[in-house]
């Protein structure tokens, strides 16, 4: 901040500060000069009056002196001296204004001129970027912008900085939509300490619109819409068994259950297409991991139906507590 970028021609400029500074010294020195005369005249003015009532000089002349030690030419003086010292600080002011400098403090990432160019206020001429904090611009529909408010924190990714689960605070929130896409505008801002995050850089923006507490919550992927109506399979007794569920709020990775699964039952979460309601399983991996045939412990797991092709599955056991 404050620190020079460029400088403009200054050979006009400084003929006029020159000026202005010339006649503020003549003007300081003419005041100068007649305060001294001013306070002889007084000193004087004394004698005179002394005289004037011996009779040795006459009314007229006394009045005279009177008018030679008054204060009033002085006032006209320090009114030009105010005068030529706004003056001067004008042409001083414009004079510095010639350098331009930083109004901030950050990193020159763009010049767009060289020396001997015309500057002008058409273009910028320099580009600073302050990077310490960075923003985020989001556009949002209609349907959720009254589900979100100003320093709402949420989540922010950006595949190109290796940034994932970043923090970020809502901070400017449009309250009418674009004229063209009627897409309401808003801005995340997040830390950028370290400036591994570049403006131009792409994110992905989570916003929570709603939440809730002590739900059974499940992947979304392991709800199928099958007929026409939205089931899940389960394990019990080694076999699929289908589920018609009702679900609740989605945030596109869980989904809430309204109805159709309780806690602490096994769910298939892979391969759930290629069974059907009754289909014969077993389990196969249990956390990515090789599990013995018949093991009791089940979750996480992947299965397949008895026979030589077995098409395979996961399952996960439904817990509560997601929001």
């Amino acid at each position: 901040k404050d620190q020079v970028l460029f400088g403009l021609d200054k050979s006009d400029l400084q003929a006029s500060y020159d000026q202005a500074a010339a006649a503020l010294k003549i003007v300081e020195a003419n005041y100068q000069m007649s305060k001294e005369q001013i306070e002889n005249a007084k000193l004087q003015l004394t004698r005179y009056k002394e005289l004037y009532e011996v009779g040795a000089i006459s009314k007229a002349d006394l009045e005279k002196m009177e008018l030679s030690a008054s204060d009033a030419s002085l006032q006209v003086l320090e009114a030009q001296m105010d005068q030529a010292r706004a003056a001067y600080q004008s042409a001083e002011d414009m004079l510095a204004d010639m350098d331009v400098k930083s109004p901030i403090a950050g990193i020159v990432t763009a010049i767009n001129v060289d020396v001997g160019d015309m500057a002008t206020s058409a273009s910028p001429t320099v580009t600073i970027v302050e990077m310490d904090s960075v923003y985020i611009s989001v556009s949002v529909s209609e349907k959720v912008i009254n589900h979100i408010k100003n320093g709402q924190e949420v989540l922010v990714e950006i595949a190109a900085a290796s940034k994932t689960n970043v923090k970020g605070q809502i901070a400017s929130l449009s309250p009418a939509a674009d004229g063209m896409t009627g897409q309401y505008a808003l801005k995340v801002y997040i830390d950028n300490k370290n400036h591994e995050i570049k403006p131009g850089m792409f994110a992905r923006v989570e916003i929570a619109t709603a939440s809730k507490d002590g739900v059974i919550a499940v992947p979304t992927d392991s709800i199928i819409f099958r007929g026409d109506k939205y089931v899940a399979y389960v394990i019990e007794d080694g076999k699929a068994v289908e589920r018609e569920v009702s679900t609740g709020l989605d945030n596109g990775k869980t989904t809430e259950m309204l109805k159709g699964l309780s806690v602490g039952e096994i769910l298939i979460v892979s391969g759930q297409n290629y069974v059907t309601d009754g289909t014969e399983i077993k389990i196969v991996t249990l956390d990515g991991e090789p599990v013995v045939e018949k093991s009791s412990a089940v979750k996480n797991s992947e299965t397949g139906t008895d026979g030589t092709e077995k098409p395979s599955s996961e399952s996960t056991q439904a817990g509560g507590g997601t929001k």
